[in-house]
Order: C-alpha cells, then structure tokens, then sequence
C-alpha cells in the first residue's frame, strides 16, 4: 500500500473512531485509541468497518482501564480509613 494509501486509511480510521467518541478535552487518549485500532487492522484492513472499529475502541478501554479505581475501591479505602 502507498504511503497516500496509508494515509487515506488513517483518516478514515481516525473519522470512525471520531464519530463514537464523546470524551471532550482528551485529545491524548484520542490520539492513543486511533493508534490501538490502527495497529490491530493493520495487515487485515479487510475487516475495517464500524463495528470492528467500536470493537477495538471498547477494547482499548478496557485494556486501560484494567487497574482503575471503583467507586467500590473508593468505598472500601473510605471504610478501611475510618476504622
């Protein structure tokens, strides 16, 4: 594929991933998740479309979301606190 070609691909991936996106003033996480989806089409474009796009996205939160904190983790340093 042509550098142009890279390049058209990458928008359309970046457009896709702009469409569900709704976290304002997070430019860098968006940046980061166009660039998980990128890595994981990449070599099987064939598969770019918008479900597999909102698939990779979800997973790309998950991924780092893996050790965030809870409103139970919350809770139980709250409680651990008062104790």
């Amino acid at each position: 594929m042509s550098s142009k070609e890279n390049d058209s691909f990458r928008e359309s991936v970046k457009e896709l991933v702009e469409e569900y996106w709704t976290i304002e003033d997070r430019l860098d996480l968006f940046e980061d998740c166009v660039e998980y989806v990128l890595e994981r089409i990449d070599g099987v474009k064939s598969i770019f479309n918008s479900y597999s796009v909102s698939y990779l996205m979800l997973e790309y939160f998950q991924s780092i979301a893996h050790n965030a904190i809870s409103n139970q983790d919350l809770n139980n340093m709250e409680r651990q606190h008062h104790n």
